[in-house]
């Protein structure tokens, strides 16, 4: 078994993660590692004013994705494919749920509670009932203090925009937030030790007062931070590894991916630079750059590293500072059966 150090993100203000468009109506379902990360650089170059060391900062740690959970009930990503391991009773009896039926929940499922995460990297056989598949969760056996509610719904709200100049009539437009219920939250998990750790505590705690995500003008994405641990048991004789981050591959780690035999998403990142310290800079578009996304599995038993990229825009100003995603991997060992 091994202990991870985790960032508890609690008591959120509703959160808007924009999508890389100039679009509104939908906020992206995930707030990704390399989003993460890149607020928390932004926070460190605001304190000490150094932004030559922005590369050195986001590749001195790893950081996973930010995941649900409610109370005490931790949920990581489900595996990308198919869930071989799962078998569905049907409610209050022994007897399996027809397969066809159950299946089709299945596909929807892009959280497990850590229990049944647990089971699924070791290749055990997992039993659920019915009632634990809940939209996109699938829940621990029921315990009384944890309701197999989803921790968040998601609400679109109109807004409008109100242009300086007189001359132009207010535009409305519509704007989804994600409203988390009570005692409900986001975590992500860090490999940071010794003073690593404690520099990025205090930089959520800074990310928590000013917000993260689109909205932060409004009150939107601000949050309490609490630092704990999760326990996640190891797999013996492993043959896969899991991402539970954002991944951008070194050069020489693309072979021993093997993509063939290797199940993954790919998600095109990029957007505006809404953090440029030049607001008319903030107009431009980073360059774009597919990564890999967590839940992906790879037919490796090597660890994966990953990298740091610039994406600063080709454009003629000096004074453009340069713009880092980092690809970072966090990754788990995991038994698959082949």
């Amino acid at each position: 078994m091994a202990t991870y150090n985790i960032f508890k993100l609690k008591n959120i203000t509703p959160l808007h993660i924009g999508i890389g468009k100039d679009d509104y109506d939908f906020s992206a379902n995930d707030l990704c590692s390399d989003t993460i990360s890149s607020a928390l650089a932004a926070m460190r170059t605001n304190i000490i004013g150094d932004k030559t060391d922005v590369e050195g900062f986001l590749n001195s740690f790893s950081i996973s994705s930010a995941f649900p959970f409610i109370k005490d009930e931790y949920f990581l990503p489900s595996i990308k494919g198919k869930l071989e391991n799962i078998f569905v009773l049907k409610k209050d009896n022994k007897e399996f749920e027809e397969e066809s039926k159950y299946r089709k929940k299945l596909k929807k499922v892009r959280y497990l509670s850590k229990d049944i995460f647990n089971d699924i990297i070791q290749n055990k056989k997992v039993n659920v009932i019915e009632d634990q598949i809940q939209d996109e969760f699938i829940f621990a056996i029921k315990d009384k203090n944890i309701d197999n509610k989803r921790p968040y719904c998601s609400q679109v709200m109109q807004r409008v925009s109100v242009s300086r100049d007189e001359n132009v009539p207010p535009t409305p437009f519509s704007f989804q937030w994600k409203y988390f219920n009570k005692d409900c939250g986001l975590y992500c998990i860090t490999d940071a030790k010794g003073d690593k750790l404690e520099e990025l505590k205090i930089l959520f705690s800074i990310l928590g007062e000013q917000g993260i995500g689109s909205g932060k003008m409004i009150g939107g994405g601000k949050f309490d931070v609490e630092n704990s641990t999760i326990d996640i048991l190891d797999a013996p004789n492993s043959n896969y590894c899991m991402l539970l981050s954002m991944f951008i591959p070194l050069e020489n780690e693309i072979e021993s991916l093997n993509l063939k035999e290797s199940r993954y998403d790919l998600i095109l990142r990029g957007g505006f630079m809404a953090a440029a310290e030049n607001e008319n800079n903030r107009h431009l578009w980073k360059k774009s750059i597919y990564m890999f996304n967590h839940g992906s599995i790879f037919k490796t038993t090597k660890g994966l590293i990953g990298k740091t990229v610039n994406l600063r825009p080709n454009w003629n100003d000096e004074k453009l500072h340069n713009i880092y995603r980092s690809g970072k991997a966090f990754c788990l060992p995991i038994k698959i059966k082949e």
